[in-house]
């Protein structure tokens, strides 16, 4: 292999049949390692960022009764519609930074609303119940009859 003489670029001769390795290194800083920006935001970021959060929840409520009419659409309840939407928003908002394109907000939101509205049931679990468990359960409707005709 050849050797490195600490000159840019500059390699040692090899012996016939060894593999020359090349490696870039960059001149213009001479570090390896991006410069680090500074972790304190200037005003104009923090300006910037207060402007998009305020657009995106003009955005969300803008939204939010075609959201709900869909909803309820799918949950032919005004009640549980409203949850819905309620956590479909939550979700949007912690997820914001998904969104890149605007213009594809609305498919976006229904989207989630409509997959908000599947995890509802996919968490409603009804209880299971053994069928003898089942028949030692007094039927109350077959005991009131009994009562009326005697």
């Amino acid at each position: 292999m050849g050797v490195k003489t600490g000159r840019t670029g500059a390699i040692l001769p090899l012996p016939p049949g060894a593999a020359h390795i090349i490696a870039a290194v960059s001149t213009a800083s001479g570090q390896r390692n991006p410069p680090v920006q500074s972790p304190v935001s200037s005003a104009d970021e923090r300006s910037r960022a207060a402007k998009a959060r305020a657009s995106l929840t003009v955005l969300f409520e803008s939204m939010r009764p075609d959201l709900l009419r869909f909803a309820q659409w799918l949950s032919r309840d005004r009640s549980i519609a409203e949850d819905i939407v309620q956590e479909a928003l939550l979700r949007a908002w912690r997820s914001r930074d998904a969104l890149k394109d605007p213009a594809a907000a609305r498919a976006w939101l229904l989207t989630i609303v409509r997959r908000e509205h599947a995890r509802l049931y996919e968490r409603k679990r009804l209880e299971l119940v053994s069928l003898d468990d089942a028949l030692d359960i007094p039927d109350h409707a077959a005991a009131g009859r009994e009562d009326r005709r005697g």
